[in-house]
């Protein structure tokens, strides 16, 4: 294969769908990210792409749309990336992040509505995560971050690092376990004043958030700053005044989304037995900040993946039930919850990794986002128990030529064991017959595939432009069907949820779905691991593309920012000889391999080092397997920059179409 793909018809194409789907260089945004409804429900602002040119990380501004009118202005000027907007509580001034001064350098902005007059706040030598406004207005809290932090595989899974020009470019990086480069910590910033000031000291990091009244803050929070030290995070109470910490709650998994009561006497958290930080789908737990107590809300068979106050006794929350999409209000004193809206084949905050909202002032309202695997993305309110959309978004003909792209549909298998599986199937509206099918790994493995919309993914766009059809399974250990259907791939990663795929396979060649000759599969993170570890197991798949995988589990404890994972997922010990590290890492079983193999990893990625592709590359290499490394040197976890966004979707549709053309 070619280095050099700029030439190429394909990537021309792939890069034209990028181009089509921004509306390049026409000040026009396809999608609304992080929608914040402003206190007095008439005013959305969220965080748009509008891009001139597909070069590097694409500018961000901030938007308001007008939920009576539908009428869309920018109120941020670029070229930066402008996100996560936050009303103050009186609706006057906007809170948001910027790297305009400095890029990828977040720091926090605020804007007066009424003027249109700037504040730009810089917490010197840090970075700014996120910014919440105290109940009364008075401050906004802010989440920063020393230069050389680990960022999760959400973000990247690399570690963020900036070159210091004072000096050399020869100059080496030296680890010396934990240094004061890689924490992170909370800051009071006082609108009055303009003072700023520390809230938190070195040994306890905190990973997010929230006010807890107007004298606390409530954060999830461990003694060690690195990405391994999460999944051992509890809840810490840090009084204001003092910056003095307790901890309110440990938990025996792993926790998120944390949210507090108007008054701080009660938490809400998402707690789960979770893959990454940013990838906690679970439980919803009610705990008291007086003692630490802990309740389940009932969810009504939900993984809930947000949380919100709206009262003293009514929290918003949203989640993930199997193949469904949810929005509920749970009564904090029963515990109990009252469904409010579900929706198959559309899902909310579709543009994020998991369903979000914003919420209303009134309990159980709220603004959204939704869309499907084929509808563009809407803006909606939910107000008085009726969900109405007020404005569609896309590029213009964006509805009819997602349209003429495919249809999706749920899919439901038995595994071998009987045991149902659930995921989804994407087929081209053009031909019939059995087709060429490309099974696609979501990541995790506690994760799962919902209706996000495939016009955003010019690699989707093209592949089934092509005539391929996409299965999405959601095998043992993805979200939305409880903690025990969760905690079934531990202990067992690559043994049932292997065969899940498998026997989905089985069924969709049995009906005429799909062509035996004609299987492929890839995958990102887990779904990069299953790409490889399947191939090991099975010869019928024609083609495979292993996207930042682990494939060697004892160089993927000693050299990832997440040795827990392993930990957490093997259930053994990396000095076992011939134990779960062993028997489970694809490159010991590479001498199976027949089927042609495309090894994709990024420079910089520490979730799963580019190590783990290029050994799997080696050994199959080794066993005469034909076999192709594309290392990117300036991507993490996953490609998410341009052209190298292009480049990636071109070489994953060579192959296939080498190997197993639609």
């Amino acid at each position: 294969m070619q280095t050099d793909l700029r030439h190429t018809q394909l990537f021309k194409r792939i890069q034209k769908a990028d181009a089509d789907w921004l509306q390049l260089g026409a000040h026009q945004t396809p999608d609304l990210y992080d929608i914040a409804l402003s206190p007095d429900g008439r005013t959305i602002a969220g965080s748009g792409v509008f891009a001139e040119i597909l070069e590097g990380t694409l500018p961000q501004h901030i938007c308001l749309v007008d939920t009576a009118s539908g009428e869309l202005k920018v109120v941020s000027s670029g070229p930066s990336t402008d996100l996560s907007p936050k009303w103050s509580p009186d609706g006057r001034r906007l809170a948001y992040l910027s790297d305009r001064d400095e890029p990828g350098i977040t720091q926090l902005c605020l804007l007066d509505i009424a003027s249109k007059a700037e504040t730009r706040v810089t917490v010197k030598g840090l970075w700014v995560e996120y910014a919440h406004w105290s109940p009364d207005g008075g401050s906004v809290l802010l989440g920063a971050a020393e230069r050389g932090v680990d960022l999760s595989g959400f973000q990247g899974g690399y570690t963020f690092q900036t070159s210091d020009p004072s000096l050399p470019d020869w100059t080496p990086q030296v680890d010396i376990g934990v240094d004061d480069s890689q924490w992170r910590s909370l800051w009071i910033y006082d609108v009055a004043t303009a003072a700023l000031r520390r809230l938190t000291a070195i040994g306890l990091n905190p990973w997010e958030a929230c006010w807890a009244g107007d004298k606390a803050i409530a954060c999830i929070a461990s003694d060690g700053p690195h990405e391994n030290d999460w999944y051992k995070a509890s809840v810490r109470l840090i009084d204001v005044a003092t910056g003095k910490a307790r901890t309110v709650y440990t938990p025996k998994d792993q926790i998120g989304w944390l949210s507090a009561s108007p008054s701080g006497t009660q938490l809400a958290l998402v707690a789960s037995f979770s893959s990454d930080r940013q990838s906690t789908t679970g439980d919803l737990m009610i705990v008291s900040v007086k003692d630490g107590s802990a309740r389940r809300g009932d969810t009504n068979g939900a993984d809930i993946t947000f949380t919100a106050w709206q009262s003293e006794t009514d929290i918003l929350i949203a989640g993930i039930r199997s193949l469904e999409t949810m929005l509920a209000l749970c009564d904090a004193r029963t515990a109990r919850s009252r469904e409010l809206w579900s929706g198959t084949e559309t899902t909310l905050g579709g543009e994020r990794f998991f369903p979000f909202v914003s919420p209303a002032a009134a309990p159980g309202d709220c603004a959204v986002t939704m869309e499907g695997f084929f509808t563009p993305q809407s803006l909606g309110l939910f107000r008085g128990g009726e969900m109405k959309t007020f404005k569609r978004l896309g590029p213009k003909g964006a509805e009819a030529s997602l349209a003429a792209l495919g249809r999706a549909e749920p899919y439901r298998w038995k595994a071998k064991d009987g045991l149902e599986i659930h995921g989804w199937l994407l087929r081209p509206v053009k031909g019939s017959g059995p087709r060429a099918v490309i099974v696609d790994v979501h990541g995790g493995p506690v994760w799962s595939w919902r209706p996000t919309c495939a016009g955003r993914s010019s690699l989707y766009v093209t592949l089934l432009q092509a005539g391929y059809a996409i299965f999405q399974p959601n095998v043992r250990g993805s979200t939305g069907r409880g903690q025990e259907f969760a905690r079934l791939v531990a202990g067992d990663m690559g043994g049932g949820d292997a065969q899940d795929i498998l026997s989905g396979l089985d069924q969709l060649v049995a009906e005429g779905i799909a062509d035996p000759k004609r299987l492929g599969v890839t995958g990102v993170s887990y779904g990069g691991i299953m790409a490889a570890w399947i191939i090991t197991q099975d010869t019928r798949f024609a083609a495979s593309v292993v996207v930042s995988p682990v494939t060697d589990y004892v160089s993927e404890q000693l050299t990832s920012h997440i040795r827990g994972f392993c930990e957490n997922f093997l259930l053994d010990n990396y000095k076992n000889p011939g134990g779960e590290y062993f028997k489970r890492s694809a490159i010991m079983f590479a001498d199976r391999v027949k089927t042609p193999t495309m090894n994709i990893c990024g420079a910089l990625d520490r979730n799963c080092p580019a190590v783990q592709a290029i050994e799997f590359h080696r050994a199959l290499l080794q066993h005469g397997v034909k076999s192709t490394l594309v290392h990117y040197p300036k991507e993490g976890h996953w490609v998410q920059h341009h052209p190298a966004i292009a480049d990636y979707g071109a070489r994953v549709v060579t192959w296939f179409q080498e190997h197993m053309p639609a």
